[in-house]
């Protein structure tokens, strides 16, 4: 009788490992997938939007890099799904940042669900919206890049939920992440790099 295909548990892709098998790409690609298996579709998504605020300002950072570090310095990200068909199953998602190498030292950088609606040139600390914060940092040091695993909130926006957008914030030294502005080349700008089948 003719087994079924072993699927590959989620759990044995670490970030590391995914990285070094996506090639970025501007529009979904495709990875050979194994005999008898659904293909397995990358997409590369840059953020359409991205802002950070910082203290108790109305002050707009819509075009500076996006700042993190200590309580008061928040990013904002928002990338545009809709780039991905109708029904498509998502593998895994990652939230891809790059930082400058400046400053000295490290800070954990916490990614958040943003809980409201907001605009790259308007949103500053006195009308940002609220984030569900998830807990999960990464170590970041001047000339990083983090890798953030939102396959759970990416899953829950194609299902239904609003798309808000990330955050990040950090509490420690400041780290300057790149911003689709600030961004020198493509592979520096702030990404949702997610990998999906087409049932």
């Amino acid at each position: 009788m003719r087994s079924l295909p072993r699927r590959i548990p989620s759990r044995l892709w670490s970030a590391p490992a995914a990285l070094a098998l996506l090639m970025p790409v501007a529009a979904a690609a495709q990875i050979a997938p194994p005999t008898g298996s659904k293909p397995i579709l990358v997409a590369d998504l840059k953020a359409n939007a991205d802002a950070r605020v910082q203290g108790n300002v109305a002050t707009n950072f819509a075009n500076g890099d996006l700042v993190v570090g200590l309580p008061d310095k928040v990013a904002f990200l928002h990338f545009d799904l809709k780039a991905l068909p109708a029904g498509a199953v998502i593998q895994a998602a990652e939230l891809v940042v790059s930082f400058k190498s400046l400053s000295s030292g490290s800070n954990p950088v916490e990614v958040g669900k943003v809980q409201g609606t907001w605009r790259e040139g308007s949103v500053n600390a006195t009308n940002q919206p609220t984030v569900q914060w998830h807990g999960v940092s990464r170590n970041v040091t001047p000339g990083a890049t983090a890798v953030y695993d939102v396959k759970g909130p990416v899953t829950a926006i194609l299902a239904g939920e609003p798309n808000h957008g990330f955050a990040l914030r950090g509490n420690g030294p400041l780290m300057y992440g790149y911003s689709r502005e600030t961004a020198q080349s493509p592979s520096q700008q702030p990404t949702l790099r997610i990998r999906y089948i087409v049932p």
